[in-house]
């Protein structure tokens, strides 16, 4: 009997980019494992059925939403791939996906939140500004240049990753894993939606992203 097919249902913008991190936590995931997918391109509009939040993924009957969820369910459902997590399982993988869901994730957000409304399909502009704007309490384009007003706040919030890459080459040691697509995945939602450039020349963590560019080139 052949295998079920796996189909990701990803959030995208205009030029058909995925712009959710979480999505792309998934991506590379899949990619990690090698496993061939078909891709369901949604906008912030489009009728979501049977799942709330992305990604999702359909495996077969199975229905599953949420990064976290979904990359158990990879790791468990095709353990004779490449482990996502590596030897210290789920415990030692879930604490770069905390703190990037916690401490970066919301700064990136505000800082271009005017850029990823502008590069969203004109049928869910409207929908992402009154949604975003009622969150942020102001308009899309108040709130993007009071952060940036601020100065990177990222800069300093991503020092963790630095002195991990001072002696390793990605945050899983030598090779990347989850931990890794975290992060990747929050710059790759960035670069999708917007040209703000957060990192400077010569930061370790742009050196990290330039590896973690070759690796996805590479798949």
């Amino acid at each position: 009997m052949a295998e079920a097919k796996l189909e990701l249902f990803e959030l995208v913008n205009a030029g058909g980019s995925s712009v959710s991190p979480f999505v792309w936590r998934i991506r590379c995931a899949l990619l990690h494992k090698a496993l061939a997918w078909h891709s369901t391109k949604l906008g912030f509009t489009d009728p979501r059925k049977g799942f709330m939040t992305f990604p999702a993924l359909r495996h077969g009957q199975q229905l599953l939403d949420g990064s976290w969820d979904i990359a158990c369910y990879l790791e468990q459902s095709f353990a004779k791939g490449p482990s996502l997590f590596g030897p210290g399982g789920e415990a030692h993988a879930a604490l770069p996906a905390h703190w990037v869901d916690s401490q970066l994730l919301a700064v990136v957000f505000r800082t271009i939140v005017a850029d990823i409304h502008d590069a969203a399909r004109p049928m869910d502009q409207a929908y992402f500004r009154q949604s975003r704007e009622k969150r942020l309490g102001e308009t899309l384009e108040a709130a993007q240049a009071r952060q940036r007003e601020r100065g990177n706040a990222l800069t300093a919030l991503l020092e963790p990753a630095r002195r991990q890459f001072a002696n390793h080459a990605f945050l899983h040691g030598e090779s990347p894993r989850y931990g890794d697509f975290c992060l990747f995945g929050m710059f790759q939602w960035s670069r999708g939606c917007s040209d703000y450039n957060f990192l400077e020349p010569g930061d370790p963590v742009g050196e990290w992203l330039e590896r973690m560019d070759g690796w996805l080139e590479e798949r």
